[in-house]
C-alpha cells in the first residue's frame, strides 16, 4: 500500500481528508440517515441495532472484505464540556486505532482559525473490529471535535460516519447515484440531501 498522503492526493488533490470540507468541496457524496425518519440518536435496543445494520449494509458496499484501507482521524484542540463529555471522549480515544505516532500533519481551514492535528492508520476492512468505535462515533463521544473516515486508496472511496448518519464519497458520480438509488428509504426527505 502507498503512503496516506500520496493515495489520497491520487484522489481527492484539493481537499484534507474532513469530510465536512469534502461536502463543502461539492464532491460526489451520498449522506445515510442511521434511523427512520432522520431520527439522530438511538433510544431504544431496536434503533442501535438499526444502526448497526445500515452501517454493516453500507461497508459491505464500499469495502471489500479485508480490503486494505487507511483509518484516519482529525481532531480539533478545541475539546472541553462537562465531565461526562470528557469521560465519554476519552472512551472514544481508547476505542480508536490511529496514535500519535501515525500522525500525517495539520489542517489548517482558510475560513477557521482551528488547527485540526490528522492521523491514519493503516487497517483492512473488518465490520466487527471497527463496531465499538462505530457505535461511540454514532452516540457522539467526541462531541464534534474529531472526525473520523475510512479511506480505500485503491477505488478511493470514503466512508465517513458521525452522529445521525454517514457520509459516502467517491470520484465517481454514477457509483455515488447508484448507491443512493439503492437505500432510498435511508436518505434524507431534504432537498439538499442532508
Amino acid at each position: 500500500m502507498t503512503s496516506f498522503d500520496a493515495a489520497w492526493r491520487h484522489f481527492y488533490p484539493a481537499v484534507p481528508p474532513l469530510s465536512f470540507v469534502m461536502r463543502q468541496a461539492a464532491l460526489p457524496f451520498v449522506r445515510f440517515h442511521y434511523l427512520p425518519g432522520s431520527k439522530r440518536y438511538a433510544e431504544t435496543d431496536a434503533e442501535y441495532e438499526c444502526i448497526i445494520q445500515r452501517l454493516s449494509a453500507l461497508g459491505r458496499i464500499v469495502f471489500d472484505a479485508g480490503e486494505d484501507c487507511w483509518i484516519v482521524r482529525c481532531e480539533s484542540p478545541f475539546g472541553g464540556g462537562s465531565k461526562q463529555r470528557t469521560a465519554a471522549r476519552s472512551r472514544f480515544m481508547e476505542l480508536h486505532p490511529c496514535k500519535p505516532s501515525t500522525r500525517i500533519g495539520e489542517i489548517r481551514l482558510e475560513d477557521e482559525k482551528a488547527i485540526w492535528s490528522a492521523h491514519a492508520a493503516k487497517c483492512s476492512w473488518d465490520f466487527s473490529s471497527s463496531r465499538q468505535l462505530l457505535s461511540a462515533i454514532a452516540d457522539d463521544m467526541t462531541d464534534g471535535n474529531d472526525w473520523t473516515l475510512w479511506f480505500s486508496a485503491g477505488s478511493g472511496r470514503v466512508y465517513a460516519p458521525y452522529d445521525g448518519g454517514i457520509d459516502i464519497f467517491s470520484n465517481s458520480a454514477d457509483w455515488i447515484e447508484s448507491l443512493r438509488d439503492g437505500f432510498p428509504d435511508w436518505l434524507s426527505e431534504d432537498v439538499s440531501g442532508l
